[in-house]
């Protein structure tokens, strides 16, 4: 859709999702599950995924879009597939009260039809909401349940989230020697997978550490690595980590 399309249709598709939550029994389930549902939200939050760095409103929009349609046909897989993602987006505003129950909601249906990788990425992008939230302590603890999850089915990209994010909450708590060592794990199976988004946030972590928190010894290997990630994240066209690992290099020097 168009921006004027996105900007009529967020309201429209943010009501109908209120309506769902205080209405189930009303506007839920109206449609049959089918094949071509499924592949649409599929598809639907592959570009959300995509538009997540680059245009949060077309983000906002697809997410809305696709949950809603996921709610319409009451595919507890596809609302699992879409709901994993939520925790992610419901902190960009911040609402964290829906980012933890939709989150474990998907948790749930994940379990409840043995859908393993939708559940390692729950718990990968619930992590991303106790770290910034403030709980570091949960943030780790969700994060490894991701890794453990995520090295399992092979789901590289996930698994890079869960990596970053337990290396942030290890931070929060000056935890350096445990964040460093998510970022030698993160750096291995991110180059090997040839994963390259999570490759750049991994080769970036060491220098925000190094930056802000004085933990890293700062040599010219430091250097040419979050020079690396910076282009990592060009390549990729990652805006908001173009300008973090940006920001991180300009600490270092």
């Amino acid at each position: 859709p168009g921006k004027m399309g996105v900007n009529l249709g967020i309201p429209k598709e943010f009501l109908i999702l209120m309506l769902n939550t205080w209405f189930p029994n009303l506007f839920t389930g109206r449609m049959k599950s089918s094949p071509v549902a499924s592949t649409m939200i599929r598809l639907v939050l592959r570009l959300a995924h995509i538009y997540y760095f680059v245009d949060t409103d077309k983000m906002f929009y697809l997410f809305l879009w696709g949950l809603n349609l996921a709610e319409r046909v009451n595919s507890k897989s596809d609302i699992a597939r879409l709901l994993s993602n939520a925790p992610a987006i419901w902190i960009t505003f911040p609402w964290f009260s829906r980012a933890f129950n939709d989150g474990h909601r998907a948790l749930e249906f994940a379990k409840e039809v043995g859908d393993k990788f939708n559940e390692g990425r729950s718990y990968a992008f619930l992590s991303v909401a106790y770290r910034i939230a403030s709980r570091p302590k949960d943030g780790v603890e969700y994060a490894q349940k991701g890794i453990n999850i995520l090295k399992g089915v092979g789901e590289y990209w996930d698994l890079g989230v869960a990596y970053t994010f337990r290396n942030h909450s290890n931070w929060m708590m000056s935890r350096f020697k445990p964040a460093l060592q998510d970022t030698e794990e993160c750096i291995a199976v991110t180059k090997e997978a040839k994963v390259l988004q999570p490759l750049g946030w991994a080769l970036f972590a060491n220098t925000c550490v190094a930056g802000v928190y004085n933990a890293v010894d700062i040599d010219d290997k430091l250097v040419r690595e979050s020079i690396e990630a910076i282009r990592l994240m060009k390549e990729t066209r990652d805006k908001p980590n173009i300008v973090w690992s940006t920001a991180a290099l300009a600490m270092v020097y």
